[in-house]
C-alpha cells in the first residue's frame, strides 16, 4: 500500500488507498479529524452565519451527496445540535438548536 505525507499551511495530510484523513496541528500533538467531522463542522460554522441551512445548500459547500448530505444532518440532529424544521423535500432546513 503506497501513502502520502503532505504539509500544507500549519496541516498534515495522510493519504493512502481507501484513506483520507488530515491532522489538524496543535502545539507538541496532532488531532485526527475525519471528513465527516470536518464537513459537520463547516456545517455548524454556516449556521451560526446564516441561521438556517438546506441540504442543497449543505451539499454545494462541501460537495457530496444528497444521500450523505441527509446522514450528516440527521448525525447533528441526534447529537441536539441542530433541529429540522419541516417535513420532507426541499422544504426542509436545519437550523441551530436553542
Amino acid at each position: 500500500m503506497y501513502w502520502w505525507i503532505l504539509f500544507i499551511g500549519g496541516f498534515v495530510a495522510v493519504l493512502g488507498v481507501g484513506a483520507f484523513l488530515y491532522f489538524k496541528k496543535k502545539p507538541n500533538s496532532f488531532n485526527l479529524i475525519s471528513k465527516q467531522e470536518a464537513r459537520l463542522k463547516q456545517a455548524l460554522e454556516y449556521l451560526k452565519k446564516n441561521q438556517e441551512i438546506t441540504n442543497e445548500q449543505y451539499r454545494e459547500i462541501v460537495g457530496i451527496t444528497r444521500r450523505q448530505a441527509i446522514r450528516d444532518m440527521d448525525l447533528l440532529e441526534k447529537q441536539g445540535l441542530v433541529e429540522q424544521i419541516g417535513q420532507a423535500g426541499k422544504d426542509v432546513k436545519y437550523r441551530l438548536k436553542s
